[in-house]
């Protein structure tokens, strides 16, 4: 299962341009397939950053990740990219989306540690992937830390 949430306005992104004719389901399986095999070093290279990086600072939040969320992640990132997108964009939609959507609502969070999250994310984001801001998972944090009386970054 994936959430998939659909903002009021969107983001528009241009893709490459492919002159392929339409897709029949074994076609887009063979490209997906042939997506993780050419960009499998940067999905393992998202799970090192995030084991590096983040990983101490969700689990203050109680927050982490197992066998399904990196399986995903070894899928989705690489098509992502296949895609003209970049490694970023791939992560900071599942971290939001997977992990961190799990915040939303919660009373028993600390102001404080959500803002140690946010700052760590924040530094360390552009060693990973500076075209890629990690915006969702920032402005998820950022509604996170004003619902509960703090001052988010803007």
């Amino acid at each position: 299962a994936h959430v998939m949430e659909l903002p009021r306005s969107h983001t528009p992104f241009k893709s490459k341009p492919t002159h392929i004719a339409p897709l029949d389901w074994p076609r887009l399986a063979d490209l997906f397939e042939k997506a993780s095999r050419t960009h499998a070093k940067e999905a393992e290279d998202a799970l090192r950053f995030l084991g590096a990086k983040l990983k101490k600072d969700l689990s203050d939040l109680d927050l982490g990740w197992g066998n399904r969320f990196e399986k995903q992640l070894r899928s989705f990132l690489p098509v992502v990219v296949a895609a003209g997108g970049h490694p970023g964009e791939a992560l900071d939609h599942l971290l939001a989306t997977k992990v961190l959507r799990k915040l939303r609502g919660k009373f028993d969070l600390s102001v404080q540690l959500l803002e140690k999250v946010r700052v760590s994310l924040d530094k360390s984001w552009s060693n990973f992937d500076s075209q890629s801001p990690g915006s969702e998972s920032v402005q998820l944090l950022d509604t996170e830390i004003r619902r509960l009386g703090g001052t988010a970054k803007e």
